[in-house]
């Protein structure tokens, strides 16, 4: 799904119009119209944030369809940790399957919340 696709879809579920939902988070309706429509690159960071508050959505999806990834926090992560350049590598070579990033994710998700109670 893409990035505009996914903001139209929450906001139809809020039940928000274009202009009311640019109101809320600081931008014109027809910017937002545009973002929808993909007709410009996904916003700022700053923009997906609020999008995220507004719209009760998972900012961490919203981030991932924007494609916003920082180029250095990426390099200094994969540098403290080599483990962590082969992750990337695997996942950005295409060649894992559904199935396997599936699991992947529920493996991260079960970790936060083992974190979130404490448990490890």
């Amino acid at each position: 799904m893409r990035f505009g696709m996914r903001i139209r879809e929450l906001r139809l579920e809020k039940k928000l119009s274009q202009r009311r939902l640019a109101e809320q988070i600081g931008i014109d309706f027809t910017y937002l119209s545009k973002i929808e429509n993909s007709k410009v690159s996904p916003p700022s960071d700053e923009v997906i944030h609020k999008l995220a508050q507004e719209l009760e959505a998972d900012l961490e999806e919203l981030l991932a369809l924007a494609a916003k990834v920082s180029q250095e926090d990426l390099r200094e992560t994969v540098a403290q940790d080599i483990r962590l350049g082969v992750l990337f590598r695997k996942l950005q070579s295409g060649n894992l399957s559904d199935s396997q990033i599936r699991k992947m994710l529920a493996i991260m998700d079960a970790g936060e919340e083992g974190n979130a109670s404490g448990n490890i």
